[in-house]
């Protein structure tokens, strides 16, 4: 007989049931969430946010193009742009829009080598080149020479020596590509030849207070130019006109002529079929000579933006040779900034006369500089004083100071301790 063998037989407490184990449910995931970003971010999305159209995002283009190229809303315009290729925006069917805020930007060339845009001038051309084949190949050809000026020569204003030299040394294998210098190499007049894109419409001077998070959520308002649409005709009544008139293609032949004309409905160019009377002998030589006008404007106009990029890819460096000058009055740039000079000074025949006029200048200053420091004079770099690092404020300090491991020791200065020092 047990311990527990009176003990009655164990049972379910009240209120306790047993309860059979339960599989794991699933944790849904975000999938329909991840699809959509993944879309919007792998082809640019049509919008790029959510909510605003394609028609908004060319809209918001059009605003910032109207701006950027002002120097001093540049930076709120600049950002703006930015935010479009960090969104997607920006892709391969409104490329040429974009493009053309790249160009505005690059109206003043000076203007991205100035101290308080540099930055911004950087960040935008530099997102730009990440993202450069949703552009053509003629506009990637431009890019790249914007490149030089605003990413390239802005960079050359580091404390960094290495990085310093090692930017200097892209400069002159740039520098060492550019062919010599020929009378037809002038920047040619007027806009550029090249058709990059669709071309934008008439930006408005509209205000940059109205760009922000709503800009791209707002729908451009309809042309208010339209035959049969007033000034004074509220936005949706200029709608509805448009819409009627759109819907009223029978406007266009009101009496149905062009149905009576057998065989050339739809051909505006030769309703009456008099090309047929036109010697085929004729019409060859015309189509020979129409191939050959297009085959030399085409080549006008390849040479025209070979021009263009050359002029270009000179003024970017001479814009580097100015940044890397503006270093030359630290010690630690100074032999880099020479050798780097003198190369230009070298190969003048590659420049354009105001630029070797300009790099001559540049080399005086660099040979004066020289001949100061043989004659073991101080440096007097422009403003007549010698503008250092804080290292080398610290090194030149100490070593004007008198520490002696003789004749400075003891209490007197006399050179005699209690202890021998050897």
């Amino acid at each position: 007989m047990s311990l527990f063998s009176s003990l009655p037989p164990a049972g379910k407490r009240d209120g306790q049931e047993k309860r059979a184990p339960q599989a794991i449910q699933k944790v849904p995931l975000l999938e329909e969430t991840t699809d959509d970003a993944a879309q919007a971010k792998g082809d640019g999305g049509a919008a790029g946010r959510e909510g605003a159209s394609p028609d908004a995002v060319i809209s918001a283009m059009a605003k910032i193009a109207a701006h950027i190229d002002t120097a001093k809303k540049f930076s709120k315009a600049s950002k703006l742009a930015l935010q479009l290729l960090e969104a997607g925006s920006v892709n391969r069917g409104n490329a040429g829009q974009f493009f053309e805020i790249l160009e505005r930007a690059m109206e003043t060339p000076a203007n991205s080598n100035d101290l308080a845009l540099r930055e911004d001038y950087r960040a935008l051309f530099s997102a730009a080149e990440e993202r450069k084949s949703i552009f053509s190949e003629a506009q990637q050809a431009r890019l790249e020479v914007w490149l030089l000026q605003t990413v390239l020569a802005n960079e050359l204003h580091t404390d960094d020596t290495f990085q310093f030299s090692r930017l200097v040394g892209k400069v002159k294998e740039i520098l060492e590509a550019l062919p010599q210098y020929a009378e037809g190499d002038e920047l040619p007049a007027g806009p550029p030849l090249l058709e990059y894109g669709q071309a934008l419409p008439e930006p408005s001077a509209a205000p940059l207070e109205g760009f922000g998070p709503g800009l791209l959520n707002s729908e451009p308002r309809e042309a208010l130019d339209e035959p049969g649409v007033s000034r004074g005709d509220s936005e949706e009544g200029a709608k509805k006109k448009k819409r009627k008139k759109v819907e009223s293609p029978e406007d266009d032949d009101p009496f149905g002529l062009e149905s009576m004309l057998p065989g050339t409905a739809g051909v505006e160019s030769d309703p009456f079929g008099l090309e047929d009377m036109i010697p085929k002998e004729v019409r060859r030589k015309e189509e020979k000579a129409k191939r050959k006008r297009e085959e030399e404007e085409r080549f006008a106009r390849e040479e025209a933006e070979g021009r263009r990029l050359l002029a270009g890819r000179r003024a970017a460096v001479m814009a580097c040779l100015r940044a890397a000058e503006s270093q030359y009055k630290y010690t630690w740039a100074k032999t880099t900034v020479e050798i780097l000079i003198k190369l230009a000074f070298d190969n003048l025949a590659r420049f354009t006369p105001p630029q070797q006029a300009e790099i001559e200048s540049l080399w005086t200053t660099v040979r004066n500089e020289q001949i100061r420091r043989k004659q073991g004079k101080a440096g007097t770099h422009k403003l007549g004083k010698q503008e250092v690092t804080s290292y080398e404020r610290a090194a030149s300090k100490w070593a004007g100071e008198k520490i002696s491991i003789r004749s400075a020791v003891g209490g007197e200065g006399d050179g005699s301790t209690v202890t021998w020092l050897g």
